[in-house]
């Protein structure tokens, strides 16, 4: 299984959700991505200090783009999004897997350990 998970900058709530993902399906090929990533932006330390309390692994480095996931999305299966919005991108980019939008009020701060 080839799945997406997308949100607007990847700094945060997707490398999460791709992290939470792998753990629990490592014979899955899962990638993060954003939608509008800020240009140079890295992915958030805090991020990376939650998913480790969590026993997630988040690699430091730079947010990717939708844009430069083109080739990954192309052989997708699923992409997983907290934008609605997403939709709309993935169907012009011809994207024609299963889409599933997740509320990013998952993601709020009640829920870290």
């Amino acid at each position: 299984m080839n799945v997406g998970v997308l949100c607007t900058f990847n700094q945060a709530r997707s490398p999460f959700g791709a992290a939470i993902l792998k753990t629990l399906c490592p014979n899955w090929n899962v990638w993060s991505a954003g939608l509008t990533p800020k240009e140079g932006s890295q992915i958030s330390d805090l991020a990376i200090t939650v998913a480790n309390k969590w026993g997630l692994e988040i690699c430091k480095g730079k947010c990717h783009s939708l844009e430069n996931r083109r080739e990954s999305l192309q052989s997708c299966d699923l992409i997983i999004s907290t934008e609605p919005i997403s939709r709309e991108l993935l169907s012009s980019m011809g994207f024609r897997g299963e889409i599933i939008i997740i509320d990013s009020n998952l993601f709020h701060s009640d829920i870290l350990p």
